[in-house]
């Protein structure tokens, strides 16, 4: 099939095969098999900046493979599933009312005439709308606890790639190969590189921003992060395998250490506090926090050794930073109460206006929202939906933490409450670091956040289910079919 379709591609061209490959995908998800298209999706997400690399300037076909190839497909079967095969597709606790709330606030914003231009309010839609219907896949995604292992699993090992070549590549750069290093990214590498951006300390140290094969470093840090609570949930979350019991624990590690060789200095805080959260929901144990905070410490070790940057100026920088954001969430808030109480519109402070206009129309844009962008999540939702955006988005984050932690308890199973634990710290991670920055707008969080909790929310129907190697304790306490 690669050599026909490599073939097919040197004779009528790869565009032609573009919509092949999309019809196929559709044909196959509305056939019954979306399901196998959502796990190609996330076995796909740690390569998705290769396209958009190797492609640039011409971004936007890279940009948008996931969802014409993996997404749009999958919500097609499953509508194909639900009102033609009579499938039951719901989610018990889910808060509909709040999510069809907001959804019907975000259209009627679309609306608002603040808005600068159409295709404005339709990137603001897509950004705020688009993956929330992951909840419900993913919590049909799987049935039985064997088949999620198998899926973190394959997961860690694919999620390596980008997190070993990110780390290869801070020892390029930090090792005086920068220009080679750089010079792999072809004339995308001061795009992908934030114009090759960096934090100076002393005049002879610097933090760099360094992407590995995503397109921006923010895509790569929020990878390597999730790939934090993948490999817990993949090693915990399988106790029986003699593999992971090494492999989990290293994979954790070099996650991390990709995450703070990134260049982003929010990492020597949130990635620990990640690890600590997972831990912490596992179980509380004086044993597991010693050892997450000996792993964190290590990390922080290696990094400052890879980065030669010294720990001094790094921790005054770091604290410098959390002191500007809660000041500039201050601004924020005192703007959007004196400009945005009713709401400006949907989509005009969203980060994904920066694929589709050039320089110019970006400025014109945000000057809607007083030319600057307010990163937070929160203070989006005031700006753009206004204040009863703000308290419906506070109410929905409410809902799904208080029924994620209700899953949480009632899970007996030592394995799949492992599993869960790392799925609900990755939820609280965002909801926590959304007050600096929406990164659930972003790719690829924006997939695993919906995808993720709809998982979670399922862990609880495979209660009963026991695994070789997992003790007596399970097998005795069943809970009904």
């Amino acid at each position: 099939m690669a050599a026909a379709l490599g073939l097919a591609a040197g004779r009528i061209g790869l565009p032609l095969l573009v919509p092949v490959a999309v019809l196929a995908a559709m044909a196959a998800s509305i056939a019954g098999h979306w399901r196998p298209l959502l796990v190609g999706m996330l076995f796909y997400l740690p390569v998705s900046g290769l396209p958009v690399l190797l492609l640039y300037p011409d971004t936007a076909p890279g940009a948008l493979a996931k969802d014409v190839l993996f997404v749009l497909p999958a919500y097609a079967g499953a509508a194909a599933a639900l009102v033609v095969r009579r499938e039951k597709l719901g989610v018990p606790g889910a808060p509909l009312f709040l999510m069809v709330s907001l959804a019907l606030l975000v259209l009627v914003q679309a609306l608002n005439p603040s808005v600068p231009k159409p295709l404005v309010a339709m990137i603001g839609v897509k950004v705020w709308l688009f993956y929330l219907p992951m909840l419900w896949l993913g919590y049909h995604l799987f049935s039985r606890k064997s088949q999620v292992q198998q899926l973190l699993k394959w997961m860690l090992v694919v999620a390596m790639l980008p997190c070993v070549v990110g780390v290869i590549e801070a020892l390029l750069v930090y090792g005086g190969k920068e220009e080679f290093a750089y010079g792999l990214y072809g004339p995308a590498a001061s795009a992908a590189t934030q114009d090759f951006a960096a934090f100076s300390f002393d005049g002879t140290s610097s933090l760099k921003r360094l992407p590995s094969i995503f397109q921006f470093v923010s895509q790569y840090w929020l990878f390597a992060t999730a790939t934090i609570a993948v490999g817990y949930g993949a090693w915990r979350g399988n106790r029986s395998s003699r593999v992971l019991a090494w492999f989990g624990p290293l994979a954790i590690a070099v996650a991390i250490l990709a995450t703070m060789t990134s260049g982003l200095r929010a990492a020597f805080i949130f990635s620990p506090f990640m690890l600590l959260l997972i831990a912490l929901f596992e179980g509380v144990s004086f044993r597991r926090i010693l050892a997450v905070a000996l792993g964190s410490v290590l990390a922080i070790v290696g990094a400052l050794a890879i980065l030669r940057v010294p720990a001094g100026p790094l921790a005054e920088l770091t604290g410098s930073q959390g002191t500007f954001i809660l000041e500039f969430f201050g601004d924020g808030f005192t703007y959007a109460i004196e400009h945005a109480l009713l709401g400006l519109g949907t989509g005009v402070d969203s980060n994904g206006l920066s694929y589709a206009f050039g320089s110019d129309d970006y400025d014109v844009i945000y000057a809607t929202v007083g030319g600057i962008w307010w990163e937070s999540w929160y203070l989006k939702a005031f700006l753009e939906l206004g204040v009863a955006g703000l308290i419906l988005l506070l109410a929905l984050i409410g809902a799904l933490v208080r029924r994620s932690l209700i899953v949480h308890r009632r899970l007996v199973d030592r394995e799949l409450r492992s599993m869960s634990a790392a799925f609900l710290a990755l939820f609280i991670w965002n909801v926590i670091y959304a007050v600096k920055t929406a990164y659930v707008d972003l790719d690829p969080m924006s997939v695993y956040l919906w995808l993720f909790l709809g998982m979670q929310w399922r862990l609880v129907t495979m209660n009963g289910e026991h695994s070789p190697g997992q003790g007596d304790r399970t097998a005795r306490r069943r809970t009904p079919a």
